[in-house]
């Protein structure tokens, strides 16, 4: 997957150059051979939305689907739903945003703008703030708590994996990112978690095929370097 990952970069070059018509052609044809390469989804998504195109949509629900704690994603859909006047949804998925990272003050602004002036505390926002250093004695309980209110959600049970690997909790860690798998197939920390799994117990042909998987949606794990870290993954090869 060296072969994606150099294609990605030069999509990224061309942006930097200034060549956006450029970087959207190469963004298509990287997704058109690797349909779940999150690396060119986001350019893809970004640069659609730029140009005001309908990919743009289908890009950043993509996103979300493989990166279910992508806050971006969110923010995209978002300014696609208040560019088609439906600002409910634009709020409900800024709203997510906001949970998915907690004090950032530009989705706040955006909220504001929206006439939202208080976003108040979630369990899953402050889940993923406690376990942003990593304590996971706040995480932990938090994180249970989003998933007892939203039982299915994806970025609560991902969330609480890490925390839970962080406790050596291994088994438990592995069963939600399982569980995520079976509805989101391609969740990128899912993948990475299993791998880490596997790593941990030493099953290298397990190994290989989960590799294989992450490195078709995302070589080098270069858009996740502190979730590698914590679980222990090499990042940018």
């Amino acid at each position: 997957m060296a072969s994606v990952l150099q294609h990605c970069r030069v999509a990224r070059q061309s942006l930097r150059s200034g060549n956006r018509a450029e970087a959207l052609a190469l963004a298509r044809e990287i997704v058109k051979q690797q349909p779940h390469c999150l690396l060119a989804l986001r350019l893809l998504a970004l640069l659609s939305l730029d140009a005001g195109t309908r990919e743009a949509l289908s890009a950043f629900q993509q996103c979300a689907a493989i990166d279910p704690q992508d806050p971006l994603a969110e923010v995209g859909l978002a300014m696609i739903c208040e560019d088609a006047g439906v600002v409910e949804s634009a709020i409900r998925h800024y709203r997510r945003a906001a949970e998915l990272s907690p004090d950032d003050p530009r989705v706040e602004d955006e909220l504001a703008r929206l006439g939202v002036m208080a976003v108040p505390p979630t369990a899953l926002g402050e889940g993923i703030r406690a376990l942003r250093v990593q304590d996971t004695a706040r995480a932990i309980p938090e994180l249970q708590a989003a998933l007892s209110e939203q039982p299915a959600d994806p970025a609560a049970k991902l969330a609480l994996a890490q925390a839970l690997w962080l406790e050596q909790a291994t088994d438990q860690a592995t069963a939600l990112a399982s569980q995520v798998l079976a509805t989101h197939p391609h969740s990128i920390v899912a993948l990475m978690i299993l791998l880490a799994s596997e790593l941990r117990r030493g099953r290298a042909l397990r190994v290989r095929e989960l590799q294989a998987r992450i490195d078709a949606i995302e070589p080098g794990l270069v858009l996740h370097p502190e979730v590698a870290s914590l679980l222990g993954l090499p990042v940018g090869k």
